[in-house]
């Protein structure tokens, strides 16, 4: 049976079991005891270069497993082994694979070098059908016994021990190999610190008493949280890390901020090729973490922030989400992604970071703040959030509910509060501080997160064109990313919200609100009597209508969130996106049908060139007299094409003009020869053919029947 040992990694120090279960990939960790002083393992940071072909080969392991023909698994797995040679994941799948095919001697052995390489679910060993053949044997036996036995402290460190490294004095967490781990599922690099001694060993997110008046705060509101964390009112940060991605481009005095650490990645770390050090966050420390990355891709037809970066990339926002309920909140500037002249090109609003109005040191603002902010918090509160994995979103709710133009309770369910990116003119340190002084362990918001649990997806090759298959582009669970690829008029789906607040949370409310768009195009109708389940149909939004940060600005993505409230406090917002391509200049008729798109508008707006090909043609929409799409004529300089409503090129027609032989077409990105040119999509005529058959004289759709 398939199994992945990486959901039990290993490190030296304490148990950290995460609280909350979502639908993406989580890790609990099982501590065997610390390790001596070792040799570093090969290459850590190396491993994420490594990612693509890993992914390739455990699709292949896992589908040759489920369709039971083991002679691919065991190449699959061998495959595995020449790319990961200490991995015992590989190792003991290989196993189940030599075992299914009667190979029992190299099975045992595979099974032994499994446990060898750390592999220690002995339960697992033990009930696996996989391994049932193996089961009379002493070996098997004598495998399992060592399974259930702890490795001596001498033993080689394998690819997923690590041991937690300690803070250096001053205030330095040093990442290097031996407290980092390269996640190959979760595509994230993970860094272990051990906090001071004095801490309780099995309570490891325990937090360190207020730093001592010798070394003074000197943060934003100076006088307020000074007076707090003398009086033991404010816990400060100690045990809290900082993370400047951007070689101290734009890096946070953290010496305003007693107690706070600065992350320092050492010479392995700083790999030539991977460069895990530099850029967007790739790494999930086992402490609160504040970051920034004061970069952003400036050259090319890809130009872009770190913040569109990772959310345009279905991969990296699972990233994010990891990052969101692991206490980690970085900040990015916006750069030339919200600014006059390209205006607001968000294709999606996230609620896992901060986004800041501007470019280099746009961010100090809102490091400042936050790091203020987790300062204030009471001891007892902090504990709780840092333990459930809630202070990244309440954080997000403190800053959101704080900003000046929110100035009353009801402007905290708009646009006002939730943009896409935010100014720092409009934070408010003090209102910050003083809120998070306030939240106490039992009034903390739930964590609000969104699952779609009914949508009609358009078909690409007639209702859309780009080699996507869909208009989904990713369902994370609390941003939900739509891609409005279809010509209909509008497109609907059914959401589920659901709220994993903490014990003794009860009576929560839940309310939907429109954030961005056109709220006269935007219908939510809630399924359920409390509101959790709600239907939205959202129509065509012209690109170019106003942002809501700032209406001077054009846009072409809305926005719709939903919200919990406990009672005392709102939750931060879980939000659905829909955008929109500025590509595209579409006509509608007064009841909606489509009639025409230019895809090569001398006037189009900017479109994100990840998520959209150009193309150069345009289509003219035909309905019969009772107003059904028969097809359409697609024009292309002085070509002239005629699809057929099921998006089949006509090649013959019969004597009433009607479709009578097509063929199908494809649908590829074709690469220019000019360097930073953008691809584009081409359009390819394929080898099957159609033949049509109507019912009856009057039948104007027709039905193709597929040629041999």
């Amino acid at each position: 049976m398939w199994m992945d040992n990486r959901a039990a990694i290993r490190y030296g120090g304490r148990m950290n079991r995460f609280l909350l279960v979502f639908p993406v990939v989580l890790f609990t960790f099982s501590i065997p005891g610390a390790r001596g002083a070792e040799a570093p393992r090969a290459d850590v940071f190396g491993l994420s270069g490594l990612h693509d072909r890993f992914t390739g080969i455990k699709r292949d392991m896992v589908t040759a497993s489920q369709a039971q023909n083991y002679g691919a698994m065991e190449d699959a797995c061998r495959a595995g082994r020449a790319l990961l040679p200490t991995d015992p994941t590989f190792a003991y799948n290989l196993a189940c694979a030599l075992a299914r095919q009667g190979k029992t001697d190299a099975a045992l052995d595979m099974l032994r070098e499994a446990v060898a390489l750390g592999f220690r679910n002995a339960n697992h060993i033990r009930q696996d059908a996989d391994l049932i053949s193996l089961r009379s044997r002493p070996a098997f036996a004598a495998a399992l016994k060592q399974a259930e036995t702890p490795p001596p402290a001498d033993a080689p460190r394998g690819m997923n021990d690590v041991t937690p490294a300690p803070i250096i004095p001053g205030g330095i967490a040093l990442v290097s190999s031996t407290n980092t781990l390269w996640d190959f599922d979760a595509a994230v690099f993970r860094s272990f610190f051990a906090l001071p001694p004095d801490f309780s060993p099995d309570r490891p997110t325990d937090l360190p008493p207020a730093p001592p008046a010798a070394a003074p705060y000197k943060g934003p509101v100076q006088t307020l949280l000074a007076d707090w964390l003398k009086e033991g009112r404010a816990v400060g940060n100690a045990g809290d890390l900082y993370d400047n991605r951007d070689d101290g481009h734009s890096a946070l005095a953290i010496a305003d901020f007693p107690g706070l650490s600065r992350i320092v990645y050492g010479p392995e770390a700083r790999h030539p090729e991977t460069r895990p050090h530099y850029g967007a966050a790739q790494f999930i420390y086992n402490l609160p973490t504040l970051g920034n990355s004061s970069t952003a891709l400036t050259q090319g037809p890809f130009w872009r922030s770190q913040a569109r970066m990772l959310v345009v990339n279905p991969l990296r926002v699972g990233v994010l989400f990891n990052h969101y309920i692991s206490n980690q909140l970085y900040v990015y500037p916006s750069h030339q992604d919200f600014q006059t002249g390209h205006g607001d090109v968000f294709p999606f609003n996230a609620p896992y970071y901060i986004v800041s109005r501007g470019s280099s040191g746009s961010d100090q603002p809102f490091l400042r703040a936050l790091a203020a902010t987790w300062a204030a918090f009471t001891p007892d509160t902090k504990r709780v959030l840092v333990q459930s994995g809630l202070l990244a979103p309440t954080s997000q709710m403190i800053l959101r509910s704080t900003l000046r133009p929110v100035t009353n309770a009801e402007a905290y369910y708009t646009g006002a509060a939730h943009p896409a990116v935010f100014a720092g003119a409009h934070l408010r340190e003090e209102a910050m501080v003083r809120l998070a002084n306030n939240l106490t362990s039992n009034t903390i918001p739930p964590l609000v997160t969104l699952r779609v649990l009914h949508e009609t997806q358009p078909l690409h090759g007639r209702d859309f064109f780009d080699a996507f298959s869909a208009a989904g582009l990713y369902d994370s669970p609390a941003c939900v990313a739509r891609v409005f690829r279809g010509v209909g008029w509008s497109h609907t789906l059914t959401l589920a919200a659901q709220a994993t607040a903490l014990p003794g949370a009860t009576n929560l409310t839940w309310r939907w609100a429109v954030l961005q768009g056109d709220p006269a195009k935007i219908t939510i109708r809630p399924l359920t009597p409390a509101g959790q389940i709600a239907e939205i149909t959202v129509a065509y939004h012209a690109p170019g209508f106003p942002s809501a940060a700032d209406p001077t600005l054009p846009a072409s993505r809305v926005d719709i969130a939903v919200f919990a409230h406990n009672g005392t406090y709102p939750s931060a917002p879980a939000i659905l996106s829909f955008y929109f391509l500025g590509s595209e200049k579409r006509v509608y008729s007064d009841d909606h049908r489509i009639l025409s798109v230019d895809y090569a508008a001398v006037d189009s707006g900017y479109v994100d060139p990840t998520l959209s090909y150009r193309r150069a043609w345009k289509d003219v929409y035909r309905y019969d007299d009772q107003k059904r799409l028969i097809g359409w004529i697609r024009s292309r300089g002085t070509i002239q094409e005629a699809f057929t409503a099921h998006g089949l090129l006509v090649e013959t027609r019969d004597a009433r003009d009607r479709p009578k032989t097509a063929r199908a077409v494809r649908y590829l990105p074709r690469s220019s020869a000019r360097v930073n040119e953008l691809p584009d999509l081409v359009q390819l005529q394929d080898d099957r053919t159609f033949t049509y058959t109507y019912d009856s004289h009057d039948d104007t759709l027709g039905r193709p029947v597929a040629n041999d």
